[in-house]
């Protein structure tokens, strides 16, 4: 018979750091009665993924090249955009056509303060505000629809960690999560937000009349109070 073999939850793991895994963007975050200058970051990112004590027939425990284009991809999608959050609860964020069919994005904030960018230059995120810690959940859900839950749940992978550094000071946030069995839905931010605190629920992200049907696949299509996952359907960790 084989040797006894201790069973321990965690044991492999797998970190993902790189040059490349990088994006600079403009944004500003805007709460009730307060609202940042438009200014930007230079980011980095690194991912970390933890899974069992086995190790796949191929005698790895993850393809690094699939994970690492899927890493890439993400930060690219990022990089040197605005990064709109468009569940903000205190700006009306539209998107409207001219003549030329030029999609524009506008914003206006609590204080009167309008802003205009075209769409080709926005990153439109299902983010209440465009903080570390909102990004950090964003690209660790935009990591996992690129690299697949399936995948990972078949290479044993129980939990994936995203850190994010920001600015020249490299100020860091962390998020870790456990791979859900079953992710039909995007993450949604507002599960991790403390209930009954702020001012009201987000304002929903509005299409103008004049937007021509379809004019807007390359958005989230669907409701985001829809976009929730049960967070209790996670792999434990």
């Amino acid at each position: 018979s084989p040797p006894h073999r201790t069973e321990i939850q965690s044991e492999f793991e797998r970190f993902f750091s790189s040059e490349s895994f990088r994006f600079s963007s403009s944004h500003f975050i805007a709460r009730h009665g307060h609202r940042e200058r438009l200014h930007g970051h230079d980011y980095s990112l690194s991912v970390r993924l933890t899974g069992s004590n086995t190790i796949a027939p191929d005698g790895t425990f993850v393809d690094k090249k699939y994970v690492k284009q899927a890493i890439d991809k993400a930060c690219q999608e990022l990089d040197e955009m605005f990064l709109c959050p468009v569940n903000s609860n205190v700006m009306d964020i539209t998107v409207s056509h001219d003549r030329c069919r030029q999609e524009t994005v506008t914003m206006v904030c609590q204080d009167g303060s309008t802003f205009s960018f075209p769409k080709t230059d926005c990153a439109m995120l299902p983010l209440v505000h465009t903080t570390t810690e909102e990004i950090a959940l964003y690209l660790w859900d935009r990591i996992l629809q690129l690299v697949t839950a399936d995948y990972l749940c078949r290479r044993g992978v129980l939990s994936m960690q995203v850190n994010i550094l920001e600015g020249q000071e490299k100020d860091e946030t962390t998020v870790r999560l456990g791979i859900p069995r079953k992710m039909n839905r995007h993450l949604n931010v507002m599960d991790f937000m403390r209930k009954n605190e702020g001012n009201g629920a987000p304002i929903p992200f509005v299409i103008r009349e004049s937007s021509p049907p379809g004019s807007l696949d390359d958005l989230i299509s669907e409701d985001m109070s829809q976009l929730s996952i049960d967070i209790t359907d996670r792999a434990e960790v």
